[in-house]
């Protein structure tokens, strides 16, 4: 570190708190090939679905920043094919929040594992309806689930916890 300091490669300040590494003509030291990388990410970025995440460039990164970056998982999710399922926009917004939500649990989906779901969403949404499959989608996120549990809804009335009550006032 002090010897990038010295040749004026970097700065830094600290604090109490942290410290803030800049790294100065930042530009000069990227060869074209990562160059060429980041600007592929960036049109991923910009095509994408996934959630908002803050995008830095890594040249101001205090410890704790660089901490939590590391802990982040690059969003390999590949974008969603909704063309071919023909889900209405509420749908499309809400599986793009599933996708964000699988993403920050470090669980992306890979092509063929995504492509399998929207087939099972598809299905269930036959099946029950989409409001009943739009809020099962909205209760996983909210109770932490590892999946939407689809298998587990019955009818379109209600879900298979509700329907564990029935006759038992009979039995009582």
């Amino acid at each position: 570190m002090k010897k990038l300091e010295r040749t004026g490669e970097i700065s830094r300040k600290s604090t109490n708190e942290y410290t803030l590494l800049t790294v100065l003509n930042y530009d000069r030291f990227q060869s074209d090939s990562m160059q060429e990388s980041q600007a592929d990410d960036k049109r991923i970025a910009d095509g994408s679905h996934a959630c908002d995440m803050p995008v830095t460039n890594g040249s101001q990164l205090s410890k704790k920043a660089k901490k939590q970056e590391s802990k982040k998982v690059r969003n390999n999710t590949p974008i969603p094919p909704y063309e071919e399922f023909g889900f209405s926009e509420a749908m499309r917004q809400r599986l793009d929040e599933w996708l964000c939500y699988k993403s920050e649990r470090m669980e992306a989906y890979k092509p063929t594992g995504l492509h399998s779901l929207l087939k099972t969403v598809e299905r269930e949404i036959a099946r029950l309806g989409e409001p009943a499959v739009l809020n099962r989608i909205t209760d996983a996120m909210a109770s932490g689930w590892r999946g939407m549990n689809l298998d587990k809804m019955e009818g379109k009335c209600g879900t298979a916890a509700n329907t564990r009550f029935e006759g038992l006032g009979e039995r009582i």
